[in-house]
């Protein structure tokens, strides 16, 4: 996926875009370090920023794992 200018994950580095395209193919942490050759530590460590880059909080009523998949999603099938 190449996000287009000013999309939801344009911000995103190529690695945390990685990170979040195989949270979109359902893959959980502990996969996502097997799949990327990573430690669960650093597979954190993507997903936190991830959240921050992406203003998304723990405190909204959906959690920011399903919002920032919902934006990926959305931003793949708007090109």
């Amino acid at each position: 996926l190449r996000p287009k200018q000013g999309s939801f994950i344009s911000r995103l580095t190529p690695r945390q875009q990685e990170v979040l395209g195989l949270m979109a193919q359902g893959y959980n942490n502990a996969g996502i370090a097997e799949k990327l050759v990573l430690g669960p530590k650093s597979v954190e460590n993507y997903i936190n920023a991830i959240y921050q880059e992406l203003n998304l909080n723990q405190s909204d009523r959906i959690h920011p794992r399903v919002r920032a998949v919902l934006g990926y999603i959305k931003d793949s099938y708007s090109q």
